[in-house]
């Protein structure tokens, strides 16, 4: 009875995460099936993507990284299914396989082999619209399964949806109902979803990369999708967070913690030289780095850019105050921007910290702290009367000292305050009792 009652409530705790929509086949071109492929090593991990007409593999790049050592896929299987709902059993590709494009910062890679890979789809890309959205890949690195859901949310660095998924879905193609490509799925769309994937291998909501951020930079050289990556950063900066609630834009910079990692290590990945691009791993760094900086009064091309998004990155973060939380010396930063950059940049730098100051926002870290104190109290006072009560109930419960730090423990463990209720009863029914 008491794991019933347990189980019922996590039941009801987490039914939006542990339900899952049937799939549906919703007359999907067999063309289509087949694009979609299971990349599997040898040690066992997995992951799913689908074939371009290009005849090369679109996945995630921590797909790649996973799988492949270095830029070496030689390990790496290719294999695909007949069918939804069949097993991946034949071979596409396997040995001479390279990672020929990888962009950690969008999380996209595309694995080349030395002959065209068959059985691609002639995708077309569409803006993610909150319509109907399929997931096409291998949850769970078993069958090829087809998710149905919708589009909840979408900016230029993510694809919220309501199709499930599960560890081995990361890859896998988004698309509408005319069969165009809106995303790439590449991790779960909430935290709970993604811990209770891990724990109990449950599924979870979706969240994928936006194909129109991403066709561009597949087309691009190295070094000019890396430019590309920075400015839909800087824009989802300037004008994405700015427009989100304290809770969204909280989740948002979750995630720009991850793409900006990873847009400094594709700059060095690409060779782009140190002097055109500021650091952007930004532990040691403050923002009046950017008044510190020993170099020419110039600043074009990629080192601007670099400044703007370091710039906004860093007070996004922080908002107006320097490492360890001191307050910004505004003005004394303005000037020395003034005084080092020419100035249409200093004009584009100076807009930043203006429109920054003015929207009120103290930073993530500030925000952070003052949305998880009342949080932290809750447990906090949870666990005292949590405490208090098994306190209450060793003093209280009869028998000897074995006996009691049983009930306690009991009453401790088994769907508290239920069971501190229960014992309470039955206590008043032993006294009431002749």
């Amino acid at each position: 009875m008491k794991h019933t009652r347990f189980f019922i409530i996590l039941s009801i705790l987490f039914f939006p995460v542990l339900s899952a929509a049937a799939p549906e086949n919703d007359n999907i071109p067999e063309e289509l099936i087949k694009s979609a492929v299971m990349l599997l090593s040898n040690n066992g991990r997995c992951g799913s993507g689908f074939i371009t007409t290009s005849g090369k593999v679109v996945t995630n790049a921590h797909v790649v990284e996973s799988l492949c050592p270095g830029d070496s896929c030689g390990a790496i299987i290719l294999r695909r299914a007949g069918a939804i709902g069949a097993s991946a059993e034949q071979i596409v590709a396997s040995g001479a396989l390279k990672v020929e494009r990888i962009h950690r910062a969008l999380d996209i890679a595309v694995i080349s082999s030395e002959q065209p890979i068959e059985g691609a789809f002639d995708f077309t890309r569409a803006e993610p619209a909150e319509s109907e959205i399929y997931v096409l890949g291998f949850p769970g690195c078993k069958q090829l399964a087809l998710s149905k859901g919708r589009v909840t949310a979408a900016d230029p660095l993510r694809v919220f949806t309501t199709a499930l998924g599960s560890y081995g879905s990361s890859g896998s193609v988004m698309f509408n109902h005319n069969k165009q490509v809106v995303g790439i799925v590449h991790q779960s769309g909430s935290m709970l979803g993604g811990v209770l994937a891990m724990i109990a291998g449950t599924q979870f909501e979706c969240k994928g990369v936006p194909a129109a951020s991403l066709a561009p930079l597949l087309a691009q050289p190295d070094n000019e999708a890396w430019d590309g990556s920075a400015q839909i950063l800087l824009k989802v900066l300037l004008e994405t967070a700015p427009l989100l609630p304290v809770w969204e834009r909280l989740r948002l910079d979750f995630d720009l913690m991850s793409a900006m990692q990873g847009l400094a290590e594709d700059a060095a990945s690409v060779d782009l030289p140190p002097e055109d691009i500021l650091p952007l791993s930004l532990t040691d760094s403050d923002i009046e780095i950017l008044a510190r900086l020993n170099r020419p009064n110039l600043l074009t091309g990629r080192r601007a850019l670099s400044e703007q998004l370091l710039l906004a990155y860093l007070l996004e973060m922080r908002g107006l105050h320097n490492k360890q939380l001191r307050p910004l010396n505004l003005n004394g930063l303005q000037q020395r921007l003034r005084e080092l950059t020419v100035s249409p940049h200093y004009e584009r730098l100076n807009e930043q910290l203006t429109a920054f100051q003015r929207s009120g926002y103290p930073g993530t870290y500030i925000s952070g702290l003052a949305a998880f104190i009342p949080i932290a109290a809750v447990i906090l006072l949870l666990a005292m009367a949590w405490s208090a009560s098994l306190g209450y109930v060793f003093a209280t419960a009869h028998g000897g000292f074995l006996r009691r730090m049983t009930v306690a423990a009991l009453v401790g463990i088994t769907v508290w305050p239920l069971s501190l209720l229960l014992f309470l009863l039955i206590g008043r029914q032993r006294k009431t009792s002749p």
